[in-house]
């Protein structure tokens, strides 16, 4: 799939106000902290890692098929290569629908301290692309 078949409904460079919120959780060492080995989450160090590759950027193509809410916020399920994943409805949420195909760049970033349940780790999604 290329580029110029899909629309960019997210990209995390231009989410100032979430970007901001984790770097606060993680400057207050909250229970959602990360580990800043590779710069402050959304800091330029940050993305310099990741153009790097020392922060390996991962990415999943697939389709869109379920939308629901958890909670407050609404998410989607996407089925690739036989495995159903779940993740955020960031950016423009008109652009989501059962059936059409998505692509999602991310990164899996470790937590300072791993959560009660002992889950370790967190997925940052870098962008999204939905086809139109």
């Amino acid at each position: 799939m290329s580029d110029t078949e899909f629309i960019h409904v997210y990209a995390l460079e231009r989410d100032r106000e979430y970007v901001e919120r984790v770097q606060a959780g993680t400057v207050a060492a909250g229970d959602l902290a990360l580990c800043t080995d590779n710069g402050l989450f959304g800091s330029s160090q940050w993305w310099a890692a990741i153009r790097k590759g020392t922060v390996p950027t991962e990415r999943i193509e697939g389709t869109i098929v379920k939308l629901y809410k958890q909670g407050e916020w609404p998410e989607f399920a996407v089925e690739s290569d036989g495995q159903r994943t779940s993740w955020a409805m960031d950016g423009d949420v008109s652009h989501y629908e059962e059936g059409k195909r998505v692509r999602i760049d991310f990164v899996t970033l470790e937590y300072q301290n791993p959560k009660p349940n002992g889950e370790a780790s967190t997925r940052a999604v870098l962008g999204i692309w939905i086809e139109p």
